[in-house]
């Protein structure tokens, strides 16, 4: 198992992963926190710099929550600990452009929808439905079950351990893809 999704994400020469184990792995990749820098400006790029002192540098980042955190939680203690704890040297900081949405977590589907779901998964691809539990970052989603609390809601796409989605190398396996159309078919058809 370990070998199969490590692949997914080939790493770049000597970089290694922050654990071996593939469930921490997956935790990591879809569960925990992690933090992107978008971008910086006012920063000196190339390697022949010499000492600079510059009067403001930004950065951008973007941090992924786990779905069950509170985005408005998150974001005002990540306001408060870059303005109150951090200051190096007295000098100011500021926090600006917050965007932030709840992410969103599978609940447990009533018995129609999941009877349902285990005949088309049997029919297709002839095994009872497996969940990945991935994308959970995703707001609209979301934002539906707020609005419909009460409603199943499926949020599914192609995906299989050989696909590569929203990778640099982005890819589906076109059987797949049409297994899965027949799934969704089924699905509509039967509810």
């Amino acid at each position: 198992m370990k070998d199969t999704y490590t692949d997914l994400f080939p790493l770049y020469e000597n970089t290694e992963t922050l654990s071996s184990d593939v469930l921490t792995m997956i935790l990591n990749k879809a569960w925990r926190p992690s933090l992107s820098i978008l971008g910086i400006t006012n920063y000196p790029t190339t390697p022949t710099s010499e000492n600079l002192i510059q009067n403001s540098i930004q950065c951008k980042i973007a941090i992924r929550l786990p779905p069950l955190l509170s985005s408005e939680t998150a974001a005002n203690k990540i306001k408060e600990m870059f303005t109150q704890d951090f200051s190096p040297f007295g000098s100011l900081i500021t926090v600006s452009d917050i965007d932030y949405n709840d992410g969103w977590s599978l609940k447990n589907y009533g018995k129609i929808t999941e009877n349902i779901m285990n005949n088309a998964s049997l029919m297709f691809f002839g095994n009872k439905v497996a969940f990945l539990n991935d994308g959970g970052s995703i707001p609209f989603v979301n934002y539906f079950q707020d609005l419909y609390p009460n409603t199943d809601i499926l949020c599914t796409g192609v995906n299989e351990l050989d696909c590569n989605e929203h990778g640099p190398n982005e890819s589906i396996l076109l059987d797949a893809a049409k297994k899965f159309m027949g799934c969704l078919v089924y699905l509509m058809s039967e509810y």
